[in-house]
């Protein structure tokens, strides 16, 4: 039975991660099979917030990150974020960034000048992948437990082939997203099926194929965040690139095994448009 509420909570969240700007309840509660009254009481207590605020917070999150990326205004930002008008936008912002968003916007165009240059190695179209995968909800600094009961699962299941590879996405900026909040999917090739999967933290998944830009990070991985805010903070802001809404993807060629922390290689795959 627990299995079977952890997963079903955990495919709701995905559902409102891949349409957050208009995921509806009757969608949620379609996806969870609960009414609509015990739906919410479940929800609360699996995630510690209320459906409302917890989309409301992921919104408003999206909406800090879009003015440090895009050339939008911020009308446009607060109608995405399901704001219909600008009052009500910058009075939820302000709420939880303790700025009104015209202030933040301003105090971003000094700071891009401190970001590193940085260019793509390549880019690339790429296949959706399919993985297994471990939620983590938490501080990233706490990831070590996770990817050692999956790599444990990779090993007991004769997963490692020259197909193996280890990817993870980071959805939330440590630097906007409360370290309690922080959302992280560390993931394996799916190289075969495993059935039945009896960790009930291990879930099967699809990254988002497509067209990347990819960039190279060289070494510690707690140092990721140096190289998100050069690709965010300048390449992207300089070019005329567009961003399709789905996550970025970390890929690690290497591992603190096999090299020193100061070797270890990471591509980023950040998703662009196709004429982009």
């Amino acid at each position: 039975m627990k299995e079977v509420y952890s997963d079903t909570m955990h495919k709701v969240l995905e559902a409102i991660e891949n349409d957050l700007e208009y995921v509806t309840i009757e969608d949620l509660i379609a996806v969870s099979g609960y009414s609509y009254y015990h739906f919410h009481r479940i929800f609360k207590a699996y995630t510690g917030e209320t459906l409302n605020k917890y989309i409301k917070r992921l919104l408003l999150e999206k909406a800090l990150f879009q003015m440090q990326v895009d050339k939008e205004n911020i009308t446009k930002i607060a109608m995405k974020s399901g704001y219909n008008t600008p009052s009500a936008f910058n009075k939820a912002f302000k709420e939880m960034f303790g700025v009104n968003p015209s202030e933040y916007k301003k105090s971003l165009h000094p700071k891009r000048k401190f970001y590193a240059d940085i260019e793509p190695i390549r880019t690339e179209v790429i296949d959706p992948i399919d993985v297994y995968t471990i939620r983590h909800v938490g501080d990233y600094a706490l990831l070590d437990s996770i990817w050692e009961k999956l790599i444990a699962f990779a090993s007991e299941h004769t997963l490692f082939n020259r197909h193996f590879a280890a990817y993870a996405i980071a959805y939330d900026n440590p630097d906007i997203a409360h370290h309690d909040r922080l959302r992280y999917d560390a993931c394996i090739s799916r190289t075969k099926e495993v059935k039945p999967i009896k960790d009930e933290q291990i879930r099967t998944k699809t990254l988002d194929g497509g067209k990347y830009a990819v960039f190279l990070h060289k070494g510690d991985h707690a140092n990721l965040t140096d190289t998100y805010d050069s690709i965010f903070g300048n390449w992207l802001y300089k070019s005329e690139i567009v961003l399709r809404d789905v996550p970025v993807i970390q890929k690690f060629l290497n591992n603190k095994r096999e090299v020193s922390i100061d070797e270890l290689l990471t591509e980023v795959y950040v998703p662009i448009v196709v004429n982009g």
